[in-house]
């Protein structure tokens, strides 16, 4: 069998796996072949047919299926197997027409399931139409679209991630955060999906800060920190509405989690120094004891012992203790 190599600049070990791969493909398809030669079953064709489109070979993937259906005598269930076929190579239109003869069918396994695929091709030619006005930069034509498709088959993977794209083209962000937040309930869901669900959120909780709506804002806050723990810009958000909103408790425990991430910079400890010098009126004799034993112990991450040291110095300024300051 021929081997396709990958190409040199690939990384050795990256190149054996994806040589064994395409050696392993090779050898399941010729095994696959010379059992379909002998037993026309669509138990055969189907695992021939997925390595010949996840291969690119789509039209050869319908000669074969065209094949096996001449010499089968399961019929049905070959037929909706081609219909899948042209619907992977681009022919929505024969595949339809195979489909419409099957929907009605008396076999239990095969109505629904061809039911289920004129289902798809509406959708997905409803959301070819959706990217077409995309394209043409009638976002609204598009949305509407997007949201036909969700009406045919909610959950759809393909229309909620275009219409969350839509919607924050079009500055919807209270749209696109619930959508996003549609998607990271899926299963299918990703990281990525997750970013952008928090990336939405972050303007749309910018938004509802800039609008004076903190409570509101510091909820946004917390919800990206829900779906990505430490988020910088989160943290530093939330932090500033606490502080705006004089809940000066929690903005402590905010820049406390700051000081303690790599990311940490000086400016966030300038920060700190200005929310301690706003809650020194409450501070006490207790905390500066507590501050002083993480500043002399040291046992604690370096980003937390900078932050105890400057509230401390801080502290004793504000007490006139300008030696120890």
């Amino acid at each position: 069998l021929m081997i396709r190599r990958p190409p040199r600049s690939t990384p050795r070990p990256s190149r054996r796996q994806r040589q064994m791969c395409i050696r392993d493909r090779c050898r399941s398809e010729s095994l696959l072949r010379s059992a379909l030669a002998i037993t026309p079953d669509v138990t055969l064709a189907k695992p021939l047919t997925n390595i010949m489109l996840r291969d690119g070979r789509a039209s050869e993937a319908v000669c074969l299926v065209e094949d096996v259906l001449a010499r089968s005598t399961r019929k049905a269930v070959l037929r909706l197997l081609l219909a899948e076929v042209l619907m992977e190579s681009g022919q929505a239109d024969k595949a339809r027409l195979l489909l419409e003869r099957l929907k009605d069918s008396r076999y239990p396994a095969i109505g629904p399931k061809a039911r289920s695929l004129l289902n798809e091709i509406s959708v997905r030619e409803t959301l070819t139409r959706g990217s077409a006005l995309e394209e043409a930069g009638d976002l609204l034509a598009a949305t509407e679209a997007y949201r036909e498709a969700l009406e045919k088959e909610p959950n759809h993977r393909n229309a909620l991630r275009s219409l969350a794209r839509v919607q924050c083209a079009q500055h919807d962000y209270e749209g696109a955060t619930e959508t996003y937040r549609q998607i990271s309930q899926q299963s299918w869901a990703t990281v990525y999906d997750l970013k952008k669900l928090a990336r939405a959120l972050l303007t749309r909780a910018s938004e509802l800060e800039e609008a004076g709506d903190l409570p509101a804002a510091g909820e946004a806050y917390r919800e990206v920190l829900e779906k990505v723990p430490d988020h910088r810009d989160a943290l530093r958000s939330l932090a500033r509405v606490q502080y705006a909103q004089h809940d000066y408790e929690g903005a402590a425990k905010t820049y406390r989690q700051i000081s303690q991430q790599s990311w940490a910079t000086v400016y966030d400890l300038n920060e700190t120094s200005k929310l301690v010098q706003a809650i020194f009126a409450g501070f006490g004799t207790a905390s500066a004891n507590k501050l002083e034993a993480i500043v002399a112990g040291r046992q604690r991450p370096i980003g937390e012992v900078a932050w105890a040291s400057l509230a401390l110095s801080r502290w004793y300024n504000f007490t006139g203790e300008y030696e120890r300051a």
